[in-house]
């Protein structure tokens, strides 16, 4: 697993026994010709990748986006976006990025493909904002009919995802 994190630079994750984590590690340093910063393990380790995932950095951000994207885009999509704040995972294919405001058209307008998710915002925000990228009419003709298959009530998340 490899992520980014502006704070603490670029994270690998390699499990398995101790001598062939070692092993993996040494090669991995040699191939790219640089020394690990940091060798984390065990709880820290856990810890630091749980803070990770989380996206623990944004905390304090008051809007963030979740942005499923190619790997390869991720740094032409924060060059457009320009967030306050932002972590990688997925070896940039996922951009956690945090702004002052929802701005639904930039963000979702700055990607050239992918999708973008509203993970946090006021509620107020959340209200006027769909949370989940729109689907293209066929995409989403196709999930109202499973929507329809599967919950012929609508109990589950009435009013989302319609």
């Amino acid at each position: 697993r490899s992520g980014f994190d502006p704070a603490r630079g670029t994270l690998l994750r390699l499990e398995g026994f101790a001598a062939s984590v070692g092993a993996r590690s040494d090669a991995l340093c040699a191939d790219l010709r640089v020394q690990p910063v940091e060798v984390v393990d065990g709880a820290a380790s856990r810890q630091l990748w749980h803070a990770h995932a989380s996206a623990a950095a944004l905390v304090r951000q008051p809007v963030v986006w979740r942005i499923s994207v190619p790997p390869g885009d991720a740094p032409a999509v924060l060059e457009r976006l320009q967030p306050q704040g932002y972590v990688l995972d997925w070896g940039g294919g996922l951009i956690l990025a945090g702004f002052p405001a929802v701005d639904a058209m930039r963000v979702r307008g700055a990607l050239a493909s992918g999708h973008a998710t509203l993970l946090k915002a006021a509620a107020a925000e959340r209200t006027t904002t769909a949370s989940f990228q729109p689907l293209a009419p066929a995409a989403a003709a196709a999930a109202a009919r499973l929507k329809v298959a599967f919950d012929p009530r609508n109990v589950l998340n009435p009013g989302r995802m319609e």
